[in-house]
């Protein structure tokens, strides 16, 4: 599988991956850019900059077997990282799209597996499927980690992703790994919102040091 072909061409796939690829596409060029029905703004805030850019890029995993797509991921993280760089712009994302019928519980598992790691490299690591529950932060009935097929999904971490960081399923080990990475890369940022989350950060993991 060659890890340095980042873009899905459509013409490349059967009408049922391309089918999906649309779908996708669509859920972010349409859905995550139009108005959110609870705050000011789009959906997702990062979203319409990375499109200006031409800086989404969609990972064709289709037809990948569990122990495929998570080496592939694996192996992205660090072309995400050399992506980002060339693009010269912490607007960045990777979109993997997996079969619609991929086990979700296999989905989920990838996600737990590959976050350290990511955390570790300031890249934030997401999981979106048909049926997910996670709520917006804004409103418990509105589930914006939908998406048409099951995805994973690579963006830069970012100051507001500390409610992200904390999660009880990960163990006290995995939560120091991911504090420690959010203050190394926002503790020397001085907007009141950086150093307010960082506080907040700071004071989980001594209280996880113990």
């Amino acid at each position: 599988m060659d890890v340095t072909n980042y873009s899905l061409i459509e013409d490349m796939l059967s009408i049922n991956e391309a089918q999906c690829y649309k779908e996708v596409k669509r859920y972010v060029e349409e859905f995550l850019t139009a108005d959110h029905p609870f705050r000011k703004g789009p959906v997702c805030p990062f979203v319409p900059a990375a499109l200006k850019q031409n800086n989404i890029e969609y990972i064709n995993l289709m037809s990948s077997s569990f122990d495929e797509v998570l080496l592939t991921i694996q192996l992205l993280i660090p072309a995400y990282l050399k992506y980002r760089e060339n693009k010269q712009s912490s607007i960045c994302s990777f979109i993997f799209i997996l079969d619609d019928d991929f086990p979700i519980d296999d989905l989920l598992i990838i996600h737990h597996a590959l976050k350290p790691e990511s955390i570790k490299n300031g890249v934030m690591i997401g999981a979106t499927y048909p049926t997910n529950n996670a709520s917006s932060l804004h409103k418990n009935e509105f589930y914006p980690l939908r998406t048409p097929s099951p995805c994973i999904i690579f963006r830069d971490l970012t100051v507001h992703d500390l409610i992200f960081l904390d999660p009880a399923q990960y163990s006290i080990d995995e939560r120091i790994i991911f504090l420690s990475s959010f203050i190394n890369k926002f503790g020397k940022h001085k907007a009141p919102m950086h150093i307010e989350q960082v506080a907040i950060a700071q004071k989980l993991l001594n209280q996880y040091k113990g």
